[in-house]
C-alpha cells in the first residue's frame, strides 16, 4: 500500500512502522479517547514495542499490538526417551550432541529455515545473542566478527557438517515450512513461533500428537536467547474517524 492509498483506511496493520512514522503518515494514539483502557487490556509490556520518539522528538505510542509471539524450542519426547535422554538439550552444544544420537531411521536431529537472509536472522537472534554477542552496536557498527560470532557460526557449520540438519533447511525461507517438517515427524528438534504449540497436538495437522513439547529457547553464555514479534494496528494521520 502506498502513502497515498493509506488515507482511505481508518485502521491499518503493519509489523514495521518506522518508515511510515518518519513520512508523517501515522497518528499518535495516547491522546485518543479510550487509549488507556485499550492499553490495559494488552499483554504487559507489548505496547512498549510501539512506543518511541517520533519526528517531533517526543515519545508517542504509535500502534496497539494485535498479536504477539516469540520463538520457543520444540522437541520430540518419544525420541529423547528412546535415545536414553531424560531431558531436552538446553545449550547449542547439547543440541549438536543430542542431534547426532537422534539422526537415524529417516529422522534428522534438527530442522530450521536457513535460506538466504533467514540464515543471518537465525544466526543473530539466537546463537549470537546466546553467546553474549550482538550484531551491531549503538552506532550500527557491525559487531558479529567477535568471539561470540565465530562461536555461533562454528556451531552452525558443525551442525551442517555432522549431517544432523534436514537437508532442505538450507533452502527453506519460511518458518511455516520448517514447522510442517517437524509436524510430519522427520525432525527431533526445531525452533519456531508459538503456532507450533497449537498445531503439534492437532491430529488434522500433526503426525506427532502427544509426542512433542516446548521449552524456552536454547542458551550458551546466556541461559536462553529468543526473539519476540509483534504486529501492530495504527491509525493513519488523515483518517477522519476519532
Amino acid at each position: 500500500m502506498s502513502g497515498a492509498e493509506y488515507a482511505s483506511y481508518d485502521v491499518c496493520e503493519t509489523v514495521a512502522l518506522l518508515d511510515w512514522i518518519q513520512a508523517g503518515y501515522v497518528r499518535p494514539l495516547e491522546d485518543l479517547p479510550g487509549f488507556d483502557e485499550v492499553k490495559e487490556r494488552c499483554v504487559s509490556g507489548s505496547v512498549d514495542y510501539f512506543t518511541f520518539p517520533g519526528p517531533d522528538g517526543k515519545t508517542h505510542t504509535w500502534a496497539i499490538p494485535f498479536y504477539t509471539s516469540c520463538q520457543l524450542f520444540y522437541y520430540r519426547t518419544d525420541l529423547l526417551e528412546k535415545a536414553g535422554y531424560s531431558k531436552p538439550p538446553r545449550t547449542y552444544d547439547e543440541l549438536l550432541e543430542y542431534s547426532k544420537a537422534l539422526t537415524k531411521g529417516g529422522v534428522y536431529g534438527y530442522v530450521i529455515d536457513w535460506a538466504d537472509d533467514n540464515f543471518v536472522y537465525r544466526f543473530a537472534e539466537r546463537m549470537l545473542a546466546a553467546g553474549g554477542g550482538q550484531l551491531v552496536d549503538e552506532n550500527s557498527k557491525p559487531q558479529w566478527n567477535s568471539k561470540a560470532g565465530i562461536r555461533a557460526l562454528s556451531w552452525m557449520r558443525d551442525m551442517w557438517q555432522a549431517k544432523v540438519v534436514v537437508p532442505e533447511s538450507i533452502n527453506i525461507e519460511s518458518s511455516g515450512v520448517s514447522m510442517n517438517i517437524f509436524l510430519q515427524g522427520t525432525a527431533a528438534f526445531t525452533q519456531n513461533w508459538t503456532i507450533v504449540s497449537a498445531a503439534m497436538n492437532d491430529p488434522n495437522k500433526s503426525a506427532i500428537v502427544g509426542k512433542a513439547k516446548e521449552s524456552i529457547n536454547l542458551g550458551d553464555v546466556l541461559e536462553s536467547a529468543s526473539v519476540a514479534s509483534y504486529g501492530g494496528l495504527f491509525i493513519p494521520k488523515k483518517s477522519e474517524k476519532r
